[in-house]
């Protein structure tokens, strides 16, 4: 499948997206489980190898083209058709003819489902069905024409194995009535090809079926066939509330359960109405049902549990994985991106909620002075403000504004001294948004040369720090506030990049809000991993890796995607490693396809790169627990999900200019490290120290 053509995926997608799959081996399993009747099997074909014909003729590039969301209820139609009527030529007409006119229904329903927010399910190909059925009628098109029951081969052939499985027969018989056939070993193929997909799936499956026999025994007068149908719906129901559309969890789980009494009253009523004009339900109630709750959450609005979806990877796992891996690495983020207020490195003498004077409205202030290794902010005998480290130094802009207050001209104090009068000192105010200001008081006076309504970029000089104002001895006092008053209530705000100092090891910290006693510094742009990691559209990298004592190649391209975001393919094996670009650092965003190539390595070892450098530097994150498989895991991470790995990065500046990059991933009972080198300003080699795996990088253009 690595370099299977586009429309060949587009063709397997089709049969994945029914159970909200894009596995191409689950879509396989499916496609082999629909021939247990071979003309069900034939039709489904037809179907959707005209589906993607048409989709392809009709459209242009679209965010859901090729992924199956277009044309799975063309399949489904086909594989009806199959089932309803008997091998003769004007069948493969008709499916032909209702495959296209599904695609074209599904384009109208995927436009009101990008309006509304809402999934449109197997509406299309429901609605498409009903219309053949009365167009039939009208025809006079004759009942015993229609087919009396399906031929299922599988259970012929290998008849043994059927009579083995029957104490699970109602649930694999489920399982492939989902793809219109009622066939044990249809179910198995199906079931094997759901664990391959996703563990979590089958577990929702047998949740769902278990729950469904539970409410059988209190309805044991129900109709055989209106049963399978409602275990069907059922199943269809907890893939796509608690796998698909809500992130899989406890919660989710329970309203996949509490749903079931409505996915039952719909299912009977809207049966009982239908079978007046001798229309068949399909999977009418699991839509309308899934629709409904849907709708209900989304009212709650977006911070509601269970948690929306809100990346779509077509797997459980990965959703889940992903979406609280992302939840942690950018928890602390906002959309300001501030940069330290000053050069070198700086102690926090007063973090929020301080001791002294950050209180109440003004809770979430910083205080900065300069520190010497002794824990000292001042030489000489320190009575006198010059003898203060931080006296004098300049104060920066944190970010892009415009200036909208300064006060300036009131001197400094003596050492131990307070203006009373003047609390801020010299101060100015920055406006960056319309809800975000910027303060910098206790400036040093006369130092503030700035007028109001002046432009500013973040770095640039505000003026100097000094002792002015409500301040006994040097030092910064910064916070962010949403308005310019002078006395504006403070607002917890991040940095979004700062270097710790911590006992001596410097540490890249993402989105960090430094705490009383931290040293902090502000990182500086290194222009050689700025140059080498200037990922651009069209960029190409080739790797010579070097592996079981032979030589291969494996090009990388770096592309841009419609929404702005860069992107590293690996075309030979149909990888991406999606990026976001930061002016500080990069961070991977995801990772899609191919476990086994050099792109995926490089994916692991560089999930962050900083591109600021000291002599030593570590950056720490962490890594979804979905870049290693664990199937244990995955079963039971509906009760508790696994926990994202800790990643860290030291990079090392060497002699004459040279640089390595040492990731250690650290694992439940063992740890993978990885090195990159930098040699002579140019990206050399890479090595995984586990899998001795080595890669050169021999061309970069």
């Amino acid at each position: 499948l690595k370099s299977t053509p586009a429309w060949f995926k587009s063709f397997l997608n089709t049969y994945g997206m029914v159970c909200f799959s894009n596995n191409k081996l689950f879509a396989g399993f499916i496609l082999l489980a629909t021939f247990s009747d071979p003309l069900t099997g034939i039709c489904g074909l037809i179907a959707a190898l005209t589906a993607v014909i048409t989709e392809e003729v009709t459209m242009g590039s679209t965010p859901h083209q090729k992924d199956g969301s277009y044309t799975f209820n063309s399949l489904l139609a086909g594989l009806a058709l199959g089932a309803l009527l008997p091998p003769f030529p004007f069948t493969i007409v008709l499916v032909m003819i209702i495959s296209s006119l599904t695609v074209v229904m599904s384009t109208y329903f995927i436009r009101a489902s990008l309006r509304t927010g809402l999934p449109y399910l197997s509406i299309p190909f429901i609605l498409t069905i009903w219309l053949l059925l009365f167009s039939l009628t009208v025809f006079h098109y004759p009942p015993f024409m229609f087919r009396q029951e399906q031929q299922h081969i599988y259970s012929t052939l290998f008849h043994p194995l059927t009579q083995l499985l029957s104490p699970f027969r109602y649930y694999l018989k489920s399982l492939s009535n989902i793809y219109f056939q009622n066939d044990e070993l249809a179910g198995l193929l199906l079931l094997i090809g759901l664990i391959v997909h996703s563990r979590i799936a089958v577990v929702l499956t047998v949740v769902g079926f278990l729950f469904v026999q539970f409410l059988h025994g209190l309805l044991p007068h129900l109709q055989h066939h209106l049963m399978h149908n409602l275990i069907m719906n059922t199943l269809l129901l907890f893939l796509a509330l608690s796998g698909h559309y809500l992130l899989p969890s406890r919660r989710s789980l329970a309203v996949a359960i509490l749903a079931i009494p409505l996915l039952t009253l719909v299912n009977l009523g809207v049966g009982a109405l239908l079978a007046n004009f001798l229309l068949p339900t399909y999977s009418l109630s699991f839509s309308i049902t899934t629709f409904l709750v849907l709708a209900v959450i989304q009212q709650r609005g977006p911070l509601s549990w269970p948690r929306f979806t809100t990346v779509q990877y077509n797997s459980p796992e990965l959703n889940l994985y992903n979406a609280n891996t992302m939840a942690e690495r950018f928890k602390h983020w906002k959309p300001l991106a501030l940069k330290v207020p000053f050069f070198g490195e700086w102690t926090v003498s007063q973090g929020y909620d301080g001791t002294v004077t950050h209180k109440k409205a003004f809770r979430h202030a910083l205080d900065f002075v300069v520190t010497d290794e002794f824990g000292r902010t001042f030489k000489n005998d320190g009575k006198v403000p010059t003898d203060y480290y931080c006296f004098e130094l300049p104060v920066l802009s944190v970010a892009n504004g415009e200036v909208v207050t300064i006060k300036k001209d009131i001197p400094d104090n003596p050492i131990g001294g307070n203006d009373l009068l003047n609390n801020w000192g010299n101060t100015v105010i920055i406006k960056h948004s319309d809800e975000v200001y910027s303060k910098y008081s206790h400036l040093q006076a006369t130092s503030i040369h700035l007028q109001l309504g002046q432009t500013i970029k973040a770095g640039e000089t505000l003026g100097t720090c000094g002792n002015s104002g409500l301040s006994p001895e040097p030092h910064l006092h910064f916070q962010l506030q949403a308005s310019d008053l002078i006395d504006g209530t403070t607002l917890p705000y991040p940095f979004h990049a700062a270097i710790l100092n911590t006992n001596g090891t410097l540490v890249l910290k993402k989105y960090h809000t430094p705490k009383e006693g931290e040293r902090i510094k502000r990182p500086v742009v290194h222009e050689t991993l700025k140059r080498i990691f200037n990922f651009h559209d069209g960029q190409e990298w080739i790797w010579e890796i070097e592996r079981n004592s032979e030589n291969i190649t494996e090009k990388w391209v770096c592309r841009k995607d419609a929404y702005g975001q860069h992107y590293l393919h690996a075309t030979a094996v149909d990888a991406t490693f999606y990026l976001q670009i930061e002016e500080q650092f990069i961070m991977s965003s995801s990772y899609a396809g191919s476990k086994s190539c050099l792109l995926f390595d490089f994916y692991k070892a560089m999930h962050t790169i900083p591109l600021c450098m000291e002599k030593e530097l570590v950056c720490e994150d962490v890594i979804s627990p979905a870049a290693y498989e664990n199937w244990l895991k995955d079963c039971i991470s509906l009760w508790q999900p696994a926990k994202a790995y800790k990643y860290s990065n030291r990079i090392s500046l060497h002699e004459a200019g040279n640089i390595s990059f040492n990731a250690t991933i650290q694992l439940a009972e063992s740890e993978e490290k990885f090195t990159t080198c930098i040699e002579n300003g140019s990206l050399k080699s890479f090595t995984n120290l586990q899998t001795q795996l080595c890669a050169r990088l021999i061309s970069s253009i």
